[in-house]
């Protein structure tokens, strides 16, 4: 039986091209869905008003009537099947409490990326959630009895982010749609490269969030077999937020109790972005032996491989050449040779070489964090 659909559209009042406000709306009313079963509760609020964004999704899930939910933003263009496809799943599966599907990001450059469930697939919906921005805008269709239970928007910068953690950690069971049922534009990536020194917690919402969180609490579905590495994921957690605070102190503290190579390697990754660079060698040169090296290793050198195929990284990509055949004659990753051009870059302020070396973090953080989990879950067996 087909039910109603609420769709509460916020707009910017002002900075948002009507075009791109004309493309959504298009968007829905391509839908395969029968129109008459989409409300659309539209919404202006001023960007330059503390909370107005926030202010406006409340005030349209106010006056909703449907029995599902969705928000919705300038800038997403629906597929002509993505509401129909939603509503399927969930009659299907009258347990799943809402239903999120994937969408291409595409940048203010043309250039576009899946904005997949990667990490939820891999870590669990917790983990995934604190990782990254789980879906886009307009992705999540929920109940709209799980909407009341959720309460408010909360004034955040990351509304719909905080909206998404707060969903699952309270555990919303959720239906995931393997297809991409929309294109969401950008002018800026969502987000960016974390920098090799953080000024600031990245975002102060998810520390919040981090903070109450103890380490077996993460692992939910999944059976916990190695408790310091169970907090080694939360360490990394706080790190991927810039909380090197945070991260610090509970490396110290795993550190404390086992000898652990991972644990020093973490401990070394927060003192190199402090920077401290100086104490952080002393603890990498304890993550000696560490199982992880030779997947980072791999995954750096893909990554040098395709930067010397990209004219756009300019003298950067000498740099590349340089350490992809530094980690070739070694056979394995050098976490020293790393360190030495992060601070050489810190001296020189090159943006090409920085570039480079923040993406050379990410691919490190990412092989060193799935290296870590799995040892949490199964103790790599």
């Amino acid at each position: 039986m087909p039910e109603k659909v609420s769709v509460l559209f916020v707009i910017p009042a002002v900075g948002v091209d009507a075009s791109i406000i004309e493309e959504t709306r298009r968007g829905i009313l391509a839908q395969t869905y029968p129109q008459s079963l989409i409300e659309v509760v539209q919404v202006q609020y001023m960007p330059s008003a503390p909370g107005g964004h926030a202010a406006a999704l409340n005030a349209a899930r106010e006056g909703v009537t449907g029995e599902f939910v969705v928000a919705l933003e300038p800038g997403v263009l629906w597929g002509g099947h993505k509401i129909e496809r939603q509503i399927e799943q969930l009659q299907a599966h009258p347990n799943q409490e809402g239903s999120v599907h994937q969408m291409t990001l595409r940048g203010d450059t043309g250039k576009a990326r899946a904005l997949d469930f990667a990490e939820i697939r891999a870590y669990g919906p917790r983990i995934g959630c604190f990782l990254k921005l789980p879906w886009g805008p307009g992705a999540a269709m929920l109940h709209k009895d799980v909407v009341g239970q959720l309460g408010a928007y909360r004034n955040v910068e990351e509304v719909l982010w905080e909206y998404a953690v707060r969903l699952v950690n309270r555990g919303h069971t959720l239906g995931l749609v393997e297809e991409d049922l929309a294109v969401w534009h950008v002018d800026t990536a969502v987000e960016n490269a974390r920098s090799l020194i953080p000024e600031q917690v990245r975002h102060p919402f998810l520390k919040t969030y981090l903070d109450r969180t103890a380490g077996p609490d993460l692992f939910r579905g999944n059976r916990l077999v190695s408790e310091p590495d169970g907090q080694l994921v939360l360490a990394a957690l706080y790190q991927k937020n810039d909380d090197l605070a945070a991260s610090h102190t509970i490396c110290q503290e795993v550190g404390q109790t086992t000898a652990a190579p991972q644990a020093s390697y973490w401990h070394g990754m927060v003192h190199r972005r402090e920077p401290d660079f100086s104490n952080a060698r002393g603890w990498f040169g304890r993550a000696e032996g560490l199982g992880a090296l030779p997947d980072m290793y791999q995954e750096v050198a893909r990554l040098l491989q395709r930067v010397l195929q990209m004219p756009e990284y300019g003298a950067a990509r000498d740099a590349a050449l340089a350490f992809l055949r530094h980690l070739q004659e070694l056979g394995n990753w050098d976490s020293i040779y790393f360190l030495d051009l992060c601070e050489r870059c810190l001296q020189e302020d090159s943006p090409e070489i920085r570039r480079l070396l923040e993406e050379v973090q990410e691919v490190e953080f990412n092989a060193l964090f799935d290296w870590t989990y799995r040892q949490a879950v199964d103790a790599g067996q």
